[in-house]
């Protein structure tokens, strides 16, 4: 389980660098590459990364399928805390007084609302 643990944790650092601005993939090498300039803007705010410019990772495509979509990214974490009150039962979509437009009930980071703050200290996910 240990190893499996490590080739996910390299999963999500390479799949990381090749969903970032300026980086691809090269098939052949089974290498993310960018340019120099792009490297060390990168590197200058995540050092740990460094081995990934010029380490071949030959299983991406075998960790993908295997754990996209299930690898944890703290997406739905909950601040305790946090000033945000659920609203009361009867007031929730479904019950009697609901009415027909709910959109005022949905948190907007749930809508996918773009006109709000990318803060994540001012999200909160239930």
């Amino acid at each position: 389980m240990l190893l499996f643990n490590q080739l996910k944790k390299s999963y999500v650092q390479v799949k990381t660098l090749r969903d970032s601005s300026g980086f691809s993939w090269d098939d052949f090498k089974q290498v993310v590459t960018a340019s120099v300039e792009v490297w060390d803007a990168f590197l200058a705010k995540r050092k740990n990364f460094a081995k990934w410019r010029d380490t071949p990772f030959p299983v991406y495509d075998m960790m993908h399928d295997l754990v996209n979509g299930t690898v944890a990214t703290g997406g739905g974490v909950f601040h305790p805390g946090h000033d945000y009150t659920p609203p009361m039962a009867d007031t929730l979509p479904g019950s009697d007084s609901s009415s027909e437009s709910d959109d005022h009930m949905i948190d907007p980071s749930l809508r996918g609302d773009q006109s709000q703050s990318s803060d994540p200290a001012s999200v909160c996910l239930l």
